[in-house]
């Protein structure tokens, strides 16, 4: 008696486990779908300068820590890890986020709408030069650009 409580139990179990990995891998299946953008100006995206164009922008592992930037027109892109950023708030609109140093722009972030979590791509050492030359003239911009699912 007592050792069929204990299979039924570790039965139920089982299928609580299953059916959670399920529900993740749907989410993450779900979260990785590509987002595309019009970006308006050359930029940044790791070590890699991008020409203005529209860009399909990726998470490309299971833990999103890898985004691809690939343009749509040609085969100019990216990889570059990211670092995971919270806000307290869900994101109102998908998007990227650039810190623009004068006229040179440098992809900072990647927002999907309705996420309190968003990717935080790693500071350059281009970057890191770029903000400690132009800083002091104040010259520093946050720009968003949106970005949407096709």
């Amino acid at each position: 008696m007592v050792r069929h409580m204990i299979k039924g139990a570790s039965m139920l179990m089982l299928l609580s486990a299953l059916s959670l990995v399920a529900v993740v891998s749907a989410k993450a299946q779900n979260s990785a779908r590509a987002q595309y953008a019009n970006i308006p100006f050359d930029f940044m995206a790791g070590d890699k300068e991008l020409s203005a164009g529209r860009y399909r922008v990726a998470r490309i592992d299971p833990s999103g820590q890898t985004i691809s930037v690939r343009g749509v027109e040609g085969s100019e892109g990216s990889l570059a890890l990211t670092n995971t950023i919270n806000h307290l708030n869900p994101s109102t609109q998908s998007k990227l986020v650039f810190h623009k140093y004068g006229n040179s722009y440098f992809l900072s972030e990647v927002w999907i709408a309705g996420d309190t979590t968003g990717r935080q791509f790693r500071e350059t050492k281009m970057e890191k030069a770029t903000r400690r030359e132009l800083t002091a003239s104040r010259s520093y911009q946050r720009v968003e650009v949106a970005i949407a699912r096709d």
